[in-house]
C-alpha cells in the first residue's frame, strides 16, 4: 500500500473505525517492514536528530505519559534502540513506527540495499514489497529484492511464492528463478522453482504472464494456464493449471492431483521439516490424488499414502527421517 493509503488506515485505526481485517493488514505490514527501518536507521550515524519520523515520534510520545515514563526508565544510550523496544511494548507505538518508517523512506535518498528473506521448512510467510506487491513465501524458500524499485521491479526467488503484483504502468515486475524469468505488469501468479528440483512451474490466476529461460522466446500465459520447465532438458510444456491444487499451500492445505510419490515427498519434506528416503526406486513412481486440511498431521498423511498402495514407512524421530519400503500393489 502507498503512503496515502497507509495514513488513511492508521487514522481509521486510531479513531477506532478500522475493521478486524484492516487491523490484521496493518499488523502484517508492520511485521514485514518495520525491521527494514531499524536496519536502515542504524546505518545513518549522526542523523537521528534530523529524522522527521523521530521528531514526529517525540511529539506524539510526549502526549502519552505511560509510554514516556517507560522510555525514560530504560538505560539505553541509543534513541533508535529505545524506540525499537518501545514499539513492541504498546500497540500504539506500532502505528507510530509505521508512520515514522514512511517518513524515513521519503526523507532519505534510496540506499540500493537488498533485502534477503528466508523462510524455513514448516512455515508459510506473507510480506509486502516496496511497491505494495503482496507475496506469500512457501516453506524452504528464499527471496532477494531491493529496498526500493526504480522503473523495473525485479526479485530473485529460490523456492515457491505466490505474487499479487501491484499494477504500476510502465514498470514491469520480473521474477528471476534459476534459469527461468517471469515478467508481468499487474497480475496474480504462482512460481515454483526450488533449486533442488528439476521442474519449475509458473501458473497464472489473474492477468497475463510472459515466461522465458533466456533462450526460448517469451511464452505468454493467460489465467488458468501453466508452464512447466525442465532445467535438465530445457524443454517447456504449457497447458491448463489446476489452480485449486497449486495454490492450496497458501492456506496450509495439501492437495495432490495425479502426483508421483517422489514429488509428494518433496512437499512433505518442506512442510514438516523431515527427510524422506526410498528403499526402492519403483516406489517413487506411485501416483496419488488426495487432499488434506491445513491441520493434518504428518503421520495421517503417511498412513494414507502407504495404505493406498500397500507400502510401508519407518519414521525415526531423532533423525527426522522417513523411509518408504515394500513392493506395493503394482
Amino acid at each position: 500500500m502507498n503512503t496515502a493509503e497507509l495514513r488513511a488506515l492508521v487514522e481509521r485505526y486510531l479513531s477506532g473505525g478500522a475493521t478486524e481485517a484492516e487491523k490484521r493488514a496493518l499488523q502484517r505490514w508492520y511485521e514485514s517492514n518495520f525491521d527494514e527501518f531499524i536496519m536502515d536507521a542504524e546505518t545513518r550515524e549522526g542523523k537521528e536528530s534530523d529524522l522527521p519520523g523521530m521528531r514526529m515520534m517525540e511529539k506524539i510520545r510526549q502526549r502519552i505519559p505511560a509510554v514516556d515514563h517507560y522510555m525514560k526508565g530504560r538505560a539505553i544510550a541509543s534513541r533508535r534502540r529505545t524506540w525499537h523496544i518501545a514499539a513492541s511494548f504498546a500497540g500504539v507505538l506500532v502505528i507510530m513506527g509505521i508512520l515514522c518508517f514512511q517518513l524515513f523512506r521519503s526523507y532519505y535518498p534510496k540506499s540500493g540495499r537488498y533485502i534477503f528473506v528466508s523462510n524455513p521448512a514448516g512455515s508459510i510467510r506473507d510480506l509486502y514489497l516496496p511497491d505494495s506487491t503482496h507475496v506469500w513465501l512457501n516453506a524452504g524458500s528464499t527471496m532477494k529484492y531491493p529496498d526500493h524499485f526504480n522503473n523495473e521491479r525485479s526479485v530473485e526467488l529460490n523456492g515457491e511464492a505466490y505474487f499479487n503484483v501491484a499494477h504500476h504502468a510502465g514498470k514491469p515486475f520480473r521474477v528471476q528463478s534459476g534459469k527461468l524469468k517471469t515478467r508481468v505488469l499487474g497480475t496474480s501468479f504462482n512460481v515454483k522453482a526450488y533449486a533442488s528440483d528439476d521442474r519449475m512451474d509458473v501458473a497464472v490466476e489473474r492477468g497475463k504472464v510472459a515466461v522465458s529461460d533466456g533462450k526460448i522466446s517469451w511464452v505468454t500465459l493467460k489465467p488458468g494456464q501453466q508452464l512447466s520447465y525442465s532445467t535438465s532438458s530445457g524443454k517447456t510444456v504449457t497447458g491448463g493449471a489446476d489452480l485449486q491444487s497449486i495454490l492450496a499451500w497458501r492456506t496450509g492445505e495439501l492437495r495432490f492431483n495425479a502426483m508421483r510419490l517422489e514429488d509428494i515427498a518433496s512437499i512433505l519434506e518442506r512442510r514438516y521439516n523431515v527427510k524422506i528416503n526410498f528403499a526402492g526406486p519403483k516406489l517413487r513412481d506411485f501416483v496419488y490424488s488426495a487432499s488434506f486440511g491445513n491441520t493434518v498431521k504428518l503421520n495421517d498423511v503417511l498412513m494414507m499414502l502407504c495404505s493406498v498402495n500397500r507400502i510401508e514407512y519407518k519414521y525415526s524421530p531423532d533423525a527426522a527421517m522417513i523411509t518408504f519400503s515394500g513392493k506395493g500393489n503394482r
